[in-house]
């Protein structure tokens, strides 16, 4: 039966192969399949995936300064938000249950902040829960955040996604009869484009509407 800390009951759903080494991520693999069969032993402080991290130091997390005591806090928040208590017993199944209700806290609180955010933002469940549970301004930010980590030759050019400018107004207004609900990506790099099959691939979803500037760019 895997033990697990607080945190870990929310961040290990969004694993995609990625760590700080490979016996690392070998360890969180075989975690991963036991959870899918077995309960998991919700515990206190050090866990299964704790021991195999290279930046644990004399029972303490090294990963940065004060990484110790925000990771406490970290794992006190998560059992509030999913309603477990150490000691408790529990199944994969239930937490992911409980996960949707308290994602947008859980996002807002700690994943603009994670040094992995990255990552999640590319993974398929971690991309459905932000779509579908997230207000449309932290629905914006967790876009705007995956462009700049997914195009680092534009990451400084590219500013927040924003409402429709509207120079071109009258030329799309049939087309979008709410205007103020969609939003467009400005880019301060006008030889910079991106494929629509990309855009699907990249932000989990394809494009309302596209325009087409009839001005020619030199």
């Amino acid at each position: 039966m895997p033990s697990l800390r607080g945190h870990h009951l929310i961040c290990l759903n969004f694993f995609q192969g990625e760590g700080y080494d490979e016996i690392f991520i070998k360890n969180l693999e075989e975690i991963l399949s036991k959870m899918e069969k077995e309960y998991i032993k919700v515990i206190e402080g050090l866990d299964d995936i704790c021991r195999s991290c290279p930046n644990l130091k004399a029972g303490r997390c090294e990963y940065k300064e004060g990484a110790e005591e925000k990771i406490r806090e970290q794992d006190k928040t998560a059992l509030e938000l999913l309603n477990i208590k150490e000691g408790e017993i529990i199944p994969l199944k239930e937490i992911k249950e409980r996960l949707p209700k308290i994602f947008s806290q859980w996002y807002e609180n700690y994943c603009l902040s994670c040094d992995w955010l990255r990552v999640c933002l590319n993974h398929q469940y971690f991309q459905s829960l932000t779509q579908t549970f997230l207000s449309p301004d932290k629905k914006l930010l967790s876009l705007f955040l995956r462009v700049r980590e997914s195009f680092p030759e534009v990451k400084e050019a590219v500013s927040l996604l924003k409402p429709y400018a509207n120079l071109h107004y009258n030329e799309i207004e049939d087309k979008v009869p709410f205007l103020n609900i969609y939003y467009q990506l400005h880019l301060y790099s006008p030889g910079w484009i991106i494929k629509t099959e990309d855009f699907e691939r990249i932000l989990g979803f394809n494009p309302d509407l596209i325009y087409k500037s009839s001005e020619i760019v030199i």
